[in-house]
Protein backbone atom coordinates (compact mmCIF):
# COMPACT_ATOMS: atom_id res chain seq x y z
CA UNK A 1 0.00 0.00 0.00
CA UNK A 2 1.28 3.34 -0.94
CA UNK A 3 1.12 6.55 0.61
CA UNK A 4 -2.07 7.70 -1.74
CA UNK A 5 -3.94 4.79 -1.43
CA UNK A 6 -3.60 4.86 2.74
CA UNK A 7 -4.90 8.77 2.37
CA UNK A 8 -7.54 7.84 0.46
CA UNK A 9 -8.69 4.83 2.87
CA UNK A 10 -8.75 7.36 5.04
CA UNK A 11 -10.84 10.04 3.19
CA UNK A 12 -13.13 7.23 2.78
CA UNK A 13 -13.15 6.56 6.40
CA UNK A 14 -14.05 10.15 7.65
CA UNK A 15 -16.87 10.87 4.81
CA UNK A 16 -18.24 7.75 5.59
CA UNK A 17 -18.89 8.60 9.27
CA UNK A 18 -17.00 6.57 11.43
CA UNK A 19 -16.90 7.48 15.23
CA UNK A 20 -14.00 7.84 17.47
CA UNK A 21 -15.14 4.37 19.39
CA UNK A 22 -15.48 2.69 15.82
CA UNK A 23 -11.62 3.74 14.90
CA UNK A 24 -10.88 2.41 18.53
CA UNK A 25 -12.31 -0.84 17.93
CA UNK A 26 -10.19 -1.49 14.79
CA UNK A 27 -6.67 -3.10 14.60
CA UNK A 28 -3.67 -0.51 13.92
CA UNK A 29 -1.93 -0.70 11.01
CA UNK A 30 1.28 -1.62 12.54
CA UNK A 31 -0.73 -4.69 13.70
CA UNK A 32 -1.46 -6.02 10.30
CA UNK A 33 0.28 -8.80 8.12
CA UNK A 34 2.79 -7.54 5.94
CA UNK A 35 3.57 -8.91 2.63
CA UNK A 36 7.12 -9.66 2.29
CA UNK A 37 6.97 -11.12 -1.72
CA UNK A 38 6.47 -9.51 -4.96
CA UNK A 39 3.24 -8.96 -6.43
CA UNK A 40 1.79 -7.49 -9.54
CA UNK A 41 -1.94 -6.00 -9.15
CA UNK A 42 -2.74 -7.01 -12.76
CA UNK A 43 -1.10 -10.13 -14.85
CA UNK A 44 -2.76 -9.64 -18.33
CA UNK A 45 -2.43 -13.05 -21.14
CA UNK A 46 -5.15 -13.35 -23.69
CA UNK A 47 -6.18 -16.87 -21.54
CA UNK A 48 -6.55 -15.57 -17.80
CA UNK A 49 -6.16 -12.28 -16.23
CA UNK A 50 -4.76 -12.23 -12.18
CA UNK A 51 -5.74 -9.29 -10.20
CA UNK A 52 -3.57 -9.40 -6.63
CA UNK A 53 -4.69 -6.80 -4.18
CA UNK A 54 -2.94 -6.19 -0.13
CA UNK A 55 -5.84 -5.57 2.12
CA UNK A 56 -5.32 -7.02 5.10
CA UNK A 57 -8.63 -5.34 7.18
CA UNK A 58 -11.17 -6.63 4.50
CA UNK A 59 -13.42 -9.12 4.92
CA UNK A 60 -14.42 -9.28 1.02
CA UNK A 61 -12.77 -8.13 -2.21
CA UNK A 62 -14.22 -8.14 -5.45
CA UNK A 63 -12.66 -7.15 -9.12
CA UNK A 64 -15.13 -5.18 -10.68
CA UNK A 65 -15.05 -5.52 -14.64
CA UNK A 66 -16.03 -2.73 -17.03
CA UNK A 67 -16.57 -2.11 -20.54
CA UNK A 68 -15.35 1.27 -20.39
CA UNK A 69 -13.00 3.24 -18.36
CA UNK A 70 -15.55 6.23 -17.66
CA UNK A 71 -18.97 5.61 -16.76
CA UNK A 72 -21.50 2.88 -17.04
CA UNK A 73 -21.49 -0.19 -14.87
CA UNK A 74 -19.77 -3.03 -14.09
CA UNK A 75 -20.95 -5.76 -15.93
CA UNK A 76 -19.12 -8.30 -13.89
CA UNK A 77 -18.08 -8.53 -9.96
CA UNK A 78 -15.31 -11.51 -9.55
CA UNK A 79 -15.03 -12.52 -5.77
CA UNK A 80 -11.48 -12.24 -4.77
CA UNK A 81 -10.33 -15.12 -2.29
CA UNK A 82 -7.52 -14.62 0.61
CA UNK A 83 -4.02 -15.57 0.25
CA UNK A 84 -1.24 -15.45 2.62
CA UNK A 85 -0.39 -12.02 4.56
CA UNK A 86 -3.40 -9.88 3.57
CA UNK A 87 -3.21 -10.55 0.16
CA UNK A 88 -6.25 -11.17 -2.06
CA UNK A 89 -6.37 -12.98 -5.42
CA UNK A 90 -8.71 -13.59 -8.52
CA UNK A 91 -8.46 -15.19 -11.67
CA UNK A 92 -10.64 -14.56 -14.97
CA UNK A 93 -10.19 -17.22 -17.97
CA UNK A 94 -10.81 -14.99 -20.53
CA UNK A 95 -9.21 -12.12 -22.63
CA UNK A 96 -9.68 -8.91 -20.95
CA UNK A 97 -7.56 -7.00 -23.21
CA UNK A 98 -9.46 -3.52 -23.70
CA UNK A 99 -11.30 -3.87 -20.46
CA UNK A 100 -11.14 -2.01 -17.03
CA UNK A 101 -11.39 -2.73 -13.78
CA UNK A 102 -11.78 -1.56 -10.54
CA UNK A 103 -11.10 -3.56 -7.06
CA UNK A 104 -14.50 -2.88 -4.26
CA UNK A 105 -13.17 -3.90 -0.45
CA UNK A 106 -16.18 -2.82 1.27
CA UNK A 107 -15.81 -0.72 5.19
CA UNK A 108 -16.86 -3.20 7.88
CA UNK A 109 -19.41 -0.95 9.80
CA UNK A 110 -19.31 2.05 7.51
Amino acid sequence: MNLKQLVVMSAVAVATGCTSSQQHTSTPFDEYPVYEGEWVEMAYTPASTRFSLWAPSAQEVRVLLYEKGQGGSAYRMVKMEPASDGMWQARVDEDLKGKFYTFSAPIIGA
